[in-house]
């Protein structure tokens, strides 16, 4: 039986035996080489990266606060409504500093070139915006 091999340039015609596959010294390529190769070459940019996880953190964690209200009076289920709250407290928390920390680290990246990030600042400082709009629309609607 024959199989067919491509290289990067030539394609090789080899058997279905215990000979070496090239007749030089180039290894043939494997899928877990090619796969390194690709992911060590590429360069992630990590602050967007994060500025996207803390945002959907941020939505799921307050998207499951509301979810495990039905489980509130429930009492075989109430379990699941002390962890959801927990974890909704937690995101509600921790999101916002880890955005603050993460538009820190986007400026101090890009000291000369931050105003094209302006996009990625916003959505990394979501979770504060969003904390600082509702804190002034509860202590308005308090004053009224």
């Amino acid at each position: 039986m024959l199989l067919f091999f491509f290289d990067a340039s030539v394609a090789t015609l080899a058997c279905d035996c215990n000979r070496p596959l090239h007749a030089s010294n180039h290894r043939p390529r494997t899928l877990a080489h090619i796969l390194k190769k690709t992911i060590s070459s590429r360069k992630f940019d990590y602050p967007k990266l994060y500025a996207i996880i803390i945002c959907v953190l941020f939505l799921g964690g307050m998207w499951i606060g509301s979810y495990v209200e039905q489980f509130r009076f429930d009492e075989n289920l109430r379990w699941i409504y002390g962890w959801g709250k927990d974890f909704q407290h937690l995101t509600f928390i921790l999101c916002p500093i880890a955005g603050l920390i993460n538009e820190i680290w986007i400026i101090t990246k890009n000291k000369t070139n931050w105003k094209s990030d302006i996009s990625w600042t916003l959505v990394s400082l979501f979770p504060i915006i969003y904390f600082v709009t509702m804190m002034t629309i509860a202590m308005t609607k308090s004053v009224e």
